[in-house]
């Protein structure tokens, strides 16, 4: 089943939020709570910790690209294709 990955809202201020680097490339195995992609918010990065485990299988979102809030970023997949 392959789960979707949205931007988080990490302050309540936050609307929007730049995605700075993924930890995994498309293809890797990704562990629940494993980092998986930082973002940056009201001058502030975080570290996102994925909710599922899986396999990136792809990537929306390129690093350097601003994302609004709730939007999907990535797919993760439970069992490689």
């Amino acid at each position: 089943m392959t789960k979707e990955v949205i931007m988080p809202k990490l302050t309540l201020t936050m609307d929007k939020g730049i995605l700075n680097l993924w930890y995994k490339k498309e293809g890797e195995f990704v562990q629940k709570g494993e980092a998986l992609f930082e973002v940056e918010a009201d001058k502030t990065n975080f570290v996102i910790e994925s909710d599922y485990s899986g396999f990136f299988v792809k990537a929306i979102v390129n690093p350097g690209e601003e994302v609004q809030v709730g939007k999907v970023i990535c797919y993760i997949e439970e069992k490689e294709e």
